[in-house]
């Protein structure tokens, strides 16, 4: 009857309408879910800051470093080079005004900061555990006169850093950066180019970097070293990385060696029991003999609490 028949009708309009607005729902559920953590993610690489040298005190380290070029030039900050010299190393660098210069600070045209280099000085060369003119990261140079060796990092694209820079605009948004890229060669060439996962979850399938041990105001770092004591040195990374609660937090710097400088950290081999899960015994025979020097460089607030 008729009745019936508008019933029926009825009914199947409202399952028609109700499946139609549950999968609408679940569209907005899941485009909201996704902006949220893209959100996250965008939050957790907000790299705030610049700083470097790890210190058991505050107040003896986690130095601060210019993000902007005309902030380094008024803290004497002295011009090595800039995008005009055709260098290996693209954009404006600057060194700090030390006796013993350990970095190099990069800056895109713009005067936004680009990356940062390590100085290794020659006192450094003959260590017996690694040859640093076999390395393609340690890259031979001249500072203050002086023949070094310089290994590289980016926190953007190298290839816009004497094109088109950053905007102010990116440079308030982003902050330090956007990515980690260590040039591993002569020229930034992308043969020669090393990216970095920004989330950590992204290494578990890495057969280069492993998972070490977090340590409190450095983070959980990783090495390309695995977990055997008799582990040889002579293909050690000259980097560490480090992340913070997932995220990419900053890298460490690593050369055998006693470099001079205050930037640089020269940890005990109890330190190093403490981040490197089952230590190569030629890294603690290096510290008793030659030294070892590292330089932790933060993106965001050093402070970590290790789980």
């Amino acid at each position: 009857d008729k009745s019936s028949s508008y019933k029926k009708e009825n009914c199947f309009i409202s399952i028609h309408h109700l499946v139609h607005y549950k999968c609408r729902t679940m569209k907005l559920l899941l485009t909201f879910s996704f902006l949220v953590s893209l959100g996250a993610v965008n939050a957790a690489q907000d790299w705030y800051s610049l700083r470097t040298t790890f210190s058991l005190l505050p107040f003896t380290g986690f130095w601060s470093q210019p993000r902007l070029e005309k902030k380094a030039r008024s803290e004497g900050y002295t011009k090595i080079s800039d995008c005009s010299d055709g260098e290996s190393f693209p954009g404006n660098r600057y060194i700090p005004n030390y006796d013993h210069p350990n970095i190099v600070l990069i800056y895109d045209v713009n005067g936004y900061i680009a990356g940062i280099q390590s100085i290794v000085d020659q006192d450094a060369w003959d260590n017996g555990y690694v040859n640093f003119h076999e390395k393609s990261m340690y890259q031979p140079s001249t500072i203050n006169g002086k023949e070094v060796f310089l290994t590289t990092a980016y926190f953007v694209d190298p290839q816009i850093i004497c094109s088109t820079g950053r905007t102010r605009y990116q440079y308030k948004t982003q902050g330090t950066g956007y990515t980690l890229i260590f040039q591993n060669g002569e020229d930034i060439s992308q043969k020669n180019l090393m990216e970095i996962p920004l989330i950590e979850e992204d290494l578990k399938d890495s057969d280069f970097w492993n998972e070490h041990l977090c340590f409190i105001n450095m983070g959980k770092h990783y090495f390309n070293l695995h977990y055997d004591p008799e582990e040889s040195c002579g293909n050690l990374f000259p980097v560490q990385l480090i992340y913070e609660e997932g995220f990419l937090h900053g890298f460490v710097w690593q050369h055998f060696g006693t470099l001079p400088g205050d930037l640089w950290e020269h940890p005990p081999a109890l330190a190093i029991s403490r981040i490197i899960k089952d230590p190569p015994t030629c890294i603690l025979d290096a510290i008793a003999t030659v030294g070892l020097s590292t330089m932790h460089v933060y993106f965001k607030n050093y402070l970590s609490i290790c789980d």
